[in-house]
């Protein structure tokens, strides 16, 4: 869920999926509060954060983003029981709002860079697998929490965030596998640690979480696109032992064939 897919990102590869596996993707643009409409590519979503600061979007993107999905129903005939949703940082956010407020909506979610809000969330029973990746050494959405960014409303810490799903999809935190992603790329100074949670039921993964070990705020890309020094000084160092994106798209084949 960002605003646009640009040619040359981490983010655009759903469009690469979406041809190869004949999948339907909607790409929803969120709200820009200054500029006071959706065009572009600097709009945000309502992501739950009581944000005062005008930089959050306060309309009703979850009532959008519904609607978006009826439309589709009626246009499209997409099959209801495989629907995921995935976003990385403000997007990563709003995509855990939709599973909070409309969970049986959604076969499953995966959230880049993202964590919940500081302040409580109603806690739900009852949620579709989720997978998360977060970095380490995230300046924007800090893995410990805090300020979002230059001023922008706080988050709880990324293994907060974590426990928050394990507790919402009953997940078994005893019989959870650990593993390390190849390092494949050791001069990034990053490596990928994954950690497995299975369903209490035993059907598969309810939460799967990805810590980026010395990554920052950026999905992992064994070959990123070329940026300007400023924008990778902003974002802080970019994992490369894996694709983000295909181990979403690996999680959500994972989901749908069970």
């Amino acid at each position: 869920m960002r605003s646009v897919l640009e040619p040359g990102t981490t983010t655009s590869l759903w469009l690469e999926i979406a041809d190869r596996e004949g999948l339907l993707l909607l790409v929803p643009n969120g709200y820009s509060p200054q500029r006071e409409d959706g065009l572009g590519d600097r709009q945000t979503w309502n992501d739950l954060r009581d944000d005062d600061s005008g930089r959050t979007s306060l309309e009703d993107d979850s009532g959008f983003i519904l609607a978006m999905l009826t439309d589709a129903l009626t246009t499209r005939r997409y099959d209801r029981t495989r629907v995921f949703i995935t976003g990385s940082s403000n997007g990563g956010m709003m995509a855990m709002r939709m599973l909070i407020e409309a969970p049986f909506d959604f076969s499953g979610s995966a959230a880049f860079i993202a964590a919940l809000p500081e302040e409580p969330v109603v806690q739900i029973t009852s949620a579709p697998p989720i997978m998360l990746l977060n970095g380490t050494e995230d300046p924007l959405v800090k893995f410990e929490g805090g300020i979002v960014s230059d001023g922008g409303a706080p988050t709880r810490s990324v293994l907060d965030t974590v426990d928050y799903w394990l507790r919402a999809s009953g997940a078994s935190r005893g019989n959870a596998t650990n593993a390390l992603l190849p390092n494949t790329v050791p001069s990034d100074d990053c490596i990928i640690a994954e950690t497995q949670y299975p369903a209490s039921a035993g059907t598969g993964t309810a939460v799967a979480y990805y810590e980026a070990r010395g990554g920052g705020h950026s999905i992992p890309d064994p070959d990123p696109p070329v940026r300007d020094p400023a924008v990778i000084a902003a974002l802080g160092p970019q994992c490369r032992d894996a694709h983000g994106i295909e181990l979403a798209w690996e999680f959500f084949n994972r989901i749908a064939d069970r």
